[in-house]
């Protein structure tokens, strides 16, 4: 598994991090730049996907309007 920094505080973090265990920022995964993004920057840019508080899903929706991030648009059946 890939491992980032913390774009705050420069804490080791992994790819399934939502948060920074060090500094508290809350984090998702930018497909577009391959790299984790705190979501206090992305104000003007990709929001959380829709799935963030269902499942935990961690991705940024990267067009506006979109509701799902691309992995969560590519799943058909959500296991229970």
């Amino acid at each position: 598994m890939r491992a980032f920094a913390c774009p705050r505080c420069q804490a080791l973090v992994f790819f399934g991090n939502s948060q920074c265990l060090a500094c508290r920022a809350q984090l998702g995964y930018d497909r577009s730049a391959a790299d984790l993004r705190e979501l206090a920057e992305t104000r003007d840019g990709p929001s959380p996907c829709g799935n963030r508080q269902l499942i935990g899903c961690n991705w940024l929706v990267a067009r506006d309007g979109d509701h799902l991030c691309g992995s969560c648009e590519l799943t058909r059946i959500r296991p229970a």
